[in-house]
């Protein structure tokens, strides 16, 4: 649906590779439905943690993965969908 329409899309993907076959596969996808590759722009989310060191880096990384559950982040996003309920789908 992109590919037909859209003008940019947001994404985030957690390694460098996952992003550069996503990107390669919508420009693909741009040029199947009759566009130029440049008609869409990807604008890929990142998260960025400043510590003093890497082991400090590494504290505040595992402090926010416990902070964060599957059960929140489902409801989180279920409130940009009229608070729709995700947990009942299989994950």
């Amino acid at each position: 649906l992109a590919a037909q329409h859209a003008d940019a899309i947001f994404t985030h993907h957690d390694t460098l590779e996952q992003a550069q076959d996503f990107y390669q596969d919508v420009k693909r996808q741009l040029v199947e439905q009759g566009r130029e590759p440049d008609d869409l722009r990807i604008f890929q989310g990142v998260s960025v943690i400043v510590g003093d060191d890497d082991a400090d880096v590494e504290r505040q990384y595992q402090e926010t993965a416990r902070l964060v559950s599957i059960e929140n982040a489902l409801n989180y996003l279920g409130r940009y969908f009229e608070h729709y309920d995700f947990s009942r789908h299989p994950l």
